[in-house]
């Protein structure tokens, strides 16, 4: 029989995840299918009915699941809610010989393995890169390696695999990468608020490494930071470079489509509600965090002194988002 895949919740990460399984042609080896929100929890019928319309639009030929009982019954369960979502919602009986790939941050397998008694429970960390197949995501497992063919192209499709020795290395993923497009794109967003070039020189900026531009200095803060965490430099630059390559990308084709948006609606695209982005956007004056920001100082420096102050202020940034990772798993 076709292996059954079922996505549980589909928002900005978990779309960018299936359309790079779809970009793999793994729906060649496997039945995906998408549930979404019962249609009583919507605002109202027309919500729905919109959100069903967007769903086929943007993922043709992946159909929606009929109901929560189906979906949990399938063989790979992708859970791609808000860890608010998961642990306020009663969850149906699951099929135990089910691998679960989760994509919720603050959600630790120690909270997910008594709700999803399963054969095996993989935490992933993506980050939006994988929607332009340059990604990177962090992994850490429950159950054994992983041995099936099918699973491994869909944990490597569109992106970088960093496996982690331990789960609260992911706190560390999340800063480095799994927020980190936004950084970039935060400041994009920041230069052209002052007046400095426009959307096409801070996307070629963006796409040209080691030019002494200011985005390598956020190239720069999050190497600093991951090398104190204890990570090898030359295990880190590869990491950190397609990071960067990936948020490029996206950000490419998005203004490509809707040059309208800018590079506020990229920062957007990678937070969520009192996540670890938004926390990090709040260092930078943006957002619903957004506190009197010291990234304004930094770029009224001189042009000798502003990388050494940006590169200090996306690593308090990176920190935050690191911080606020931790105290959303401790149920915050």
């Amino acid at each position: 029989m076709t292996p059954t895949v079922t996505m549980i919740g589909c928002g900005n990460m978990g779309g960018a995840v299936l359309l790079s399984w779809l970009d793999a042609g793994l729906a060649t080896q496997c039945h995906f299918s998408v549930r979404l929100r019962d249609p009583a929890q919507y605002p109202s019928a027309a919500a729905y009915t919109e959100r069903v319309a967007q769903h086929q639009l943007l993922y043709p030929g992946v159909p929606l699941c009929p109901d929560a009982a189906t979906a949990f019954a399938a063989d790979i369960i992708v859970l791609a809610v808000k860890p608010q979502v998961f642990r306020r919602r009663t969850w149906p009986a699951v099929n135990p010989h089910a691998t679960v790939i989760s994509l919720m941050a603050g959600i630790s397998l120690r909270e997910m393995q008594p709700r999803l008694p399963v054969r095996q429970i993989i935490r992933t960390m993506p980050n939006l890169g994988q929607r332009a197949g340059l990604g990177v995501t962090g992994l850490v497992t429950a159950g054994g390696p992983v041995a099936d063919p099918l699973l491994t192209q869909l944990l490597t499709a569109g992106t970088r695999a960093w496996w982690l020795d331990t789960e609260p290395q992911l706190h560390h993923v999340i800063a480095l990468s799994g927020s980190a497009p936004a950084y970039y794109f935060a400041l994009a967003d920041r230069l052209l608020a002052r007046g400095e070039g426009s959307p096409e020189s801070q996307l070629y900026a963006l796409q040209q490494p080691q030019t002494s531009s200011l985005y390598d200095a956020i190239d720069h803060a999050l190497l600093q930071l991951g090398t104190h965490w204890g990570y090898a430099t030359d295990d880190l630059r590869p990491l950190i470079a397609q990071v960067r390559a990936g948020a490029a990308a996206y950000a490419t084709t998005h203004l490509t489509k809707h040059p309208q948006n800018g590079f506020e609606h990229c920062w957007r695209s990678v937070m969520s509600p009192n996540g670890t982005t938004q926390a990090a956007l709040g260092v930078l004056g943006l957002g619903p965090d957004a506190t009197e920001s010291p990234a304004g100082g930094a770029l009224s420096r001189s042009l000798s002194e502003r990388h050494t102050a940006v590169r200090a202020v996306m690593h308090a940034a990176a920190l935050a988002a690191y911080d606020r990772s931790v105290t959303l798993e401790a149920g915050g």
